[in-house]
Protein backbone atom coordinates (compact mmCIF):
# COMPACT_ATOMS: atom_id res chain seq x y z
CA UNK A 1 0.00 0.00 0.00
CA UNK A 2 1.75 3.14 -1.10
CA UNK A 3 0.84 6.67 0.85
CA UNK A 4 0.70 10.01 -0.67
CA UNK A 5 2.09 12.42 1.87
CA UNK A 6 -1.10 15.96 1.54
CA UNK A 7 1.17 19.16 0.93
CA UNK A 8 -1.36 20.86 3.24
CA UNK A 9 1.01 19.56 6.27
CA UNK A 10 -1.92 17.77 7.91
CA UNK A 11 -0.42 16.44 11.44
CA UNK A 12 -1.13 12.22 11.95
CA UNK A 13 -2.21 11.31 15.16
CA UNK A 14 -1.63 7.13 15.73
CA UNK A 15 -1.26 5.71 19.09
CA UNK A 16 1.69 3.29 19.35
CA UNK A 17 -0.74 0.76 21.63
CA UNK A 18 -3.13 1.58 24.71
CA UNK A 19 -0.16 0.97 27.54
CA UNK A 20 2.59 1.99 24.96
CA UNK A 21 6.35 1.39 25.55
CA UNK A 22 8.13 4.21 23.57
CA UNK A 23 9.02 2.79 20.21
CA UNK A 24 12.56 4.34 20.76
CA UNK A 25 13.21 2.86 23.59
CA UNK A 26 16.83 3.14 25.11
CA UNK A 27 16.42 5.93 27.17
CA UNK A 28 14.41 7.62 29.53
CA UNK A 29 11.13 9.62 27.81
CA UNK A 30 10.77 13.44 27.49
CA UNK A 31 8.83 13.60 30.99
CA UNK A 32 11.76 12.91 32.45
CA UNK A 33 13.74 16.17 31.45
CA UNK A 34 13.50 18.09 34.44
CA UNK A 35 13.98 21.49 34.85
CA UNK A 36 16.09 21.03 37.79
CA UNK A 37 17.89 18.13 37.66
CA UNK A 38 18.36 16.71 34.02
CA UNK A 39 20.39 13.07 33.36
CA UNK A 40 22.05 12.72 30.49
CA UNK A 41 24.10 9.41 28.31
CA UNK A 42 27.60 10.78 27.74
CA UNK A 43 28.74 8.71 24.59
CA UNK A 44 31.04 6.51 26.54
CA UNK A 45 28.17 5.30 28.62
CA UNK A 46 28.19 6.96 32.08
CA UNK A 47 25.20 8.73 33.32
CA UNK A 48 26.37 12.46 34.20
CA UNK A 49 23.79 14.75 36.32
CA UNK A 50 22.88 18.17 34.45
CA UNK A 51 22.01 20.57 36.95
CA UNK A 52 20.02 24.03 35.44
CA UNK A 53 20.40 26.65 37.46
CA UNK A 54 20.58 29.57 35.27
CA UNK A 55 17.68 31.54 33.78
CA UNK A 56 18.69 32.19 30.19
CA UNK A 57 16.60 29.85 27.72
CA UNK A 58 19.80 27.61 26.94
CA UNK A 59 21.99 25.03 28.88
CA UNK A 60 24.79 23.28 27.25
CA UNK A 61 26.68 20.09 28.67
CA UNK A 62 29.79 19.55 26.91
CA UNK A 63 30.32 16.23 25.62
CA UNK A 64 33.09 13.36 27.40
CA UNK A 65 34.16 13.67 23.34
CA UNK A 66 38.09 13.12 23.51
CA UNK A 67 38.84 15.00 20.65
CA UNK A 68 35.68 17.42 20.98
CA UNK A 69 34.59 16.28 17.35
CA UNK A 70 31.26 16.83 17.80
CA UNK A 71 29.90 19.66 19.84
CA UNK A 72 28.19 20.27 22.81
CA UNK A 73 24.58 18.47 23.89
CA UNK A 74 22.37 21.45 23.54
CA UNK A 75 19.21 21.55 25.97
CA UNK A 76 16.59 24.41 26.25
CA UNK A 77 15.20 26.34 29.53
CA UNK A 78 11.59 27.01 28.03
CA UNK A 79 9.31 29.39 28.79
CA UNK A 80 7.07 26.94 31.02
CA UNK A 81 10.05 25.66 32.98
CA UNK A 82 10.34 22.60 30.43
CA UNK A 83 13.66 21.68 29.01
CA UNK A 84 13.93 20.43 25.53
CA UNK A 85 15.17 20.73 22.03
CA UNK A 86 13.55 24.27 20.08
CA UNK A 87 12.30 24.36 16.63
CA UNK A 88 15.64 25.48 15.34
CA UNK A 89 17.62 22.29 17.16
CA UNK A 90 15.26 20.16 15.63
CA UNK A 91 15.61 21.21 11.90
CA UNK A 92 19.43 21.72 12.34
CA UNK A 93 19.70 18.02 13.28
CA UNK A 94 17.50 16.72 10.43
CA UNK A 95 19.71 18.93 7.57
CA UNK A 96 22.75 17.72 9.19
CA UNK A 97 21.37 14.53 9.16
CA UNK A 98 19.89 14.56 5.60
CA UNK A 99 22.92 16.10 3.76
CA UNK A 100 24.61 13.24 4.66
CA UNK A 101 22.82 9.76 4.15
CA UNK A 102 21.49 8.14 1.41
CA UNK A 103 17.77 8.38 -0.15
CA UNK A 104 15.64 5.93 1.08
CA UNK A 105 11.97 5.92 2.59
CA UNK A 106 11.45 7.09 6.04
CA UNK A 107 9.16 8.76 8.53
CA UNK A 108 9.98 11.55 10.86
CA UNK A 109 7.48 10.69 13.96
CA UNK A 110 7.46 11.54 17.91
CA UNK A 111 7.71 14.42 19.52
CA UNK A 112 10.00 16.01 17.13
CA UNK A 113 7.31 15.73 14.07
CA UNK A 114 5.62 18.03 15.75
CA UNK A 115 7.95 20.84 16.95
CA UNK A 116 9.35 20.91 13.22
CA UNK A 117 5.66 22.23 12.66
CA UNK A 118 5.87 24.70 14.75
CA UNK A 119 4.14 23.44 17.81
CA UNK A 120 5.75 24.34 21.18
CA UNK A 121 6.31 21.31 23.15
CA UNK A 122 9.44 19.99 24.67
CA UNK A 123 11.06 17.29 22.72
CA UNK A 124 14.27 15.12 24.10
CA UNK A 125 15.55 13.58 20.85
CA UNK A 126 14.44 12.93 17.16
CA UNK A 127 12.88 10.07 16.51
CA UNK A 128 13.15 8.29 12.61
CA UNK A 129 11.18 4.84 11.57
CA UNK A 130 12.06 3.22 9.01
CA UNK A 131 10.58 -0.27 7.16
CA UNK A 132 14.29 -1.80 6.91
CA UNK A 133 17.31 -2.62 8.85
CA UNK A 134 19.56 -2.16 5.82
CA UNK A 135 18.43 1.65 5.84
CA UNK A 136 19.41 1.83 8.96
CA UNK A 137 22.85 0.41 8.92
CA UNK A 138 23.43 2.83 5.50
CA UNK A 139 22.22 5.67 7.67
CA UNK A 140 24.64 4.74 10.59
CA UNK A 141 27.74 4.15 8.24
CA UNK A 142 27.22 7.47 6.42
CA UNK A 143 27.14 9.54 9.83
CA UNK A 144 30.16 7.54 11.36
CA UNK A 145 31.97 11.01 10.12
CA UNK A 146 30.11 13.86 11.18
CA UNK A 147 28.59 12.37 14.20
CA UNK A 148 28.50 10.17 17.17
CA UNK A 149 27.14 6.97 16.59
CA UNK A 150 26.32 6.09 20.62
CA UNK A 151 24.75 2.98 19.63
CA UNK A 152 25.64 1.17 16.78
CA UNK A 153 22.58 -0.50 14.89
CA UNK A 154 21.46 -3.87 16.88
CA UNK A 155 18.13 -6.09 17.12
CA UNK A 156 16.13 -5.21 20.32
CA UNK A 157 14.33 -8.21 21.17
CA UNK A 158 12.55 -7.16 23.57
CA UNK A 159 10.96 -3.98 21.83
CA UNK A 160 11.04 -5.77 18.63
CA UNK A 161 13.19 -3.14 16.97
CA UNK A 162 16.38 -2.84 15.00
CA UNK A 163 17.84 0.20 16.67
CA UNK A 164 20.57 2.87 16.77
CA UNK A 165 21.65 6.08 17.98
CA UNK A 166 23.60 9.12 16.93
CA UNK A 167 24.87 12.15 17.92
CA UNK A 168 24.84 15.10 15.69
CA UNK A 169 24.57 19.07 16.18
CA UNK A 170 24.35 19.03 19.98
CA UNK A 171 20.91 16.58 19.08
CA UNK A 172 20.61 12.76 19.60
CA UNK A 173 18.56 11.19 16.60
CA UNK A 174 16.98 7.67 17.00
CA UNK A 175 16.85 5.36 13.81
CA UNK A 176 14.46 2.60 14.34
CA UNK A 177 12.65 -0.13 12.87
CA UNK A 178 9.12 -1.10 15.08
CA UNK A 179 8.67 -5.35 13.76
CA UNK A 180 5.58 -5.65 15.68
CA UNK A 181 2.64 -7.04 13.39
CA UNK A 182 -0.23 -4.95 13.48
CA UNK A 183 -3.73 -4.71 11.42
CA UNK A 184 -4.08 -1.38 11.55
CA UNK A 185 -3.02 2.27 10.36
CA UNK A 186 -4.36 4.28 13.02
CA UNK A 187 -0.74 3.88 15.49
CA UNK A 188 2.23 6.12 14.58
CA UNK A 189 4.96 3.60 14.62
CA UNK A 190 3.56 0.25 13.94
CA UNK A 191 0.77 -1.27 11.29
CA UNK A 192 0.61 0.95 7.71
CA UNK A 193 -0.46 3.85 9.47
CA UNK A 194 2.81 5.97 8.71
CA UNK A 195 3.50 5.19 6.10
CA UNK A 196 0.03 5.75 4.41
CA UNK A 197 -0.66 8.78 6.57
CA UNK A 198 1.62 11.13 6.75
CA UNK A 199 2.41 14.72 5.27
CA UNK A 200 5.83 16.78 3.79
CA UNK A 201 7.12 19.40 5.59
CA UNK A 202 9.85 21.51 4.60
CA UNK A 203 13.11 21.67 6.48
CA UNK A 204 15.61 23.96 4.89
CA UNK A 205 16.20 22.95 1.59
CA UNK A 206 14.84 19.26 2.47
CA UNK A 207 11.61 17.57 2.30
CA UNK A 208 10.90 15.62 5.07
CA UNK A 209 7.99 12.47 5.26
CA UNK A 210 6.61 13.25 8.63
CA UNK A 211 3.74 10.95 10.45
CA UNK A 212 0.50 12.62 10.37
CA UNK A 213 -0.73 14.54 13.18
CA UNK A 214 -3.76 12.89 14.23
CA UNK A 215 -1.22 9.79 14.60
CA UNK A 216 0.32 11.73 16.91
CA UNK A 217 -3.00 12.84 18.70
CA UNK A 218 -3.72 9.23 18.83
CA UNK A 219 -0.42 8.43 20.71
CA UNK A 220 -1.13 11.28 23.58
CA UNK A 221 -4.28 10.10 24.54
CA UNK A 222 -3.14 6.54 24.61
CA UNK A 223 -0.39 7.65 26.77
CA UNK A 224 -2.76 9.84 28.96
CA UNK A 225 -0.56 13.36 28.30
CA UNK A 226 -3.08 15.57 28.06
CA UNK A 227 -0.94 18.55 27.45
CA UNK A 228 0.71 17.49 24.87
CA UNK A 229 -2.54 16.20 23.23
CA UNK A 230 -4.00 19.81 23.66
CA UNK A 231 -1.51 21.17 21.95
CA UNK A 232 -2.01 19.10 19.02
CA UNK A 233 -5.74 19.59 19.01
CA UNK A 234 -4.86 23.66 19.17
CA UNK A 235 -3.18 23.19 15.85
CA UNK A 236 -5.93 21.33 14.05
CA UNK A 237 -8.63 23.10 14.67
CA UNK A 238 -6.52 25.45 12.09
CA UNK A 239 -5.21 22.92 9.86
CA UNK A 240 -6.71 20.56 7.73
CA UNK A 241 -7.91 17.34 10.05
CA UNK A 242 -8.65 13.76 9.14
CA UNK A 243 -11.23 13.56 12.05
CA UNK A 244 -12.72 10.44 10.60
CA UNK A 245 -9.28 8.87 11.11
CA UNK A 246 -8.88 9.80 14.71
CA UNK A 247 -12.57 8.99 15.45
CA UNK A 248 -11.32 5.49 14.33
CA UNK A 249 -8.40 5.56 15.76
CA UNK A 250 -9.81 6.46 19.38
CA UNK A 251 -12.44 3.51 19.11
CA UNK A 252 -9.13 0.89 18.60
CA UNK A 253 -7.26 1.93 21.58
CA UNK A 254 -11.09 1.57 23.28
CA UNK A 255 -11.90 4.96 24.32
CA UNK A 256 -15.41 5.59 26.12
CA UNK A 257 -18.01 7.31 23.94
CA UNK A 258 -17.96 10.45 25.82
CA UNK A 259 -14.33 11.13 25.46
CA UNK A 260 -14.25 9.85 21.71
CA UNK A 261 -17.10 12.92 21.89
CA UNK A 262 -14.72 15.14 23.71
CA UNK A 263 -11.93 14.92 21.59
CA UNK A 264 -13.57 15.18 18.24
CA UNK A 265 -15.87 18.11 20.02
CA UNK A 266 -12.41 19.81 20.60
CA UNK A 267 -11.08 19.29 16.91
CA UNK A 268 -14.19 20.95 15.56
CA UNK A 269 -14.45 23.86 17.99
CA UNK A 270 -13.90 27.05 16.66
Amino acid sequence: MVGVAREDLRLNLAGLETEPPRPFGRQRGDDDLDRNAVETMNPVGKTLPLTVTCSTHEVSRPRSDPIGRYGPLVLRVRENGSVGLDRADVRRAIEAVLARVPNTEFRLVGTASCVLRGIDMPASDVDVLFQGRDAIDAWAASLADVAHVTDPPSWLGDASQYFARVAIEGVTVELSTVEIDADTDTAECVGSGPWVHFDIVRCGGYTVPTVALELRLLTEVARQRTDRAELIVDYLRSHPCDVALVERGLAELATPPDEIAAVLGSLSAG
